[in-house]
């Protein structure tokens, strides 16, 4: 049986909505969304790709923050 959603439970026939980033099947109950909200939605991102996203938009920041702050290069070349 394969499991799905995040209480990696089976489908078990309830309402379910695919993630258009990870294609994975997630519950609604698991979700919190009701059919109305699910069927209103134009696309649908699960909690792990959201997260995930989020650690990826981080990381960039710090890897943009960690060069030379552009305000002290320029002053050092208004000098």
């Amino acid at each position: 049986m394969e499991a799905y959603c995040y209480c990696r439970g089976p489908d078990d026939g309830t309402a379910m909505i695919q993630c258009d980033i990870c294609t994975g099947w997630f519950h609604l109950r698991c979700t919190g969304l009701s059919e109305d909200q699910a069927e209103l939605m134009d696309s649908f991102a699960c909690r792990n790709c959201i997260q995930k996203k989020k650690e990826e938009l981080v990381a960039q920041n710090i890897n943009l923050s960690s060069g030379p702050d552009p305000c002290e290069v320029k002053a050092s070349r208004d000098k």
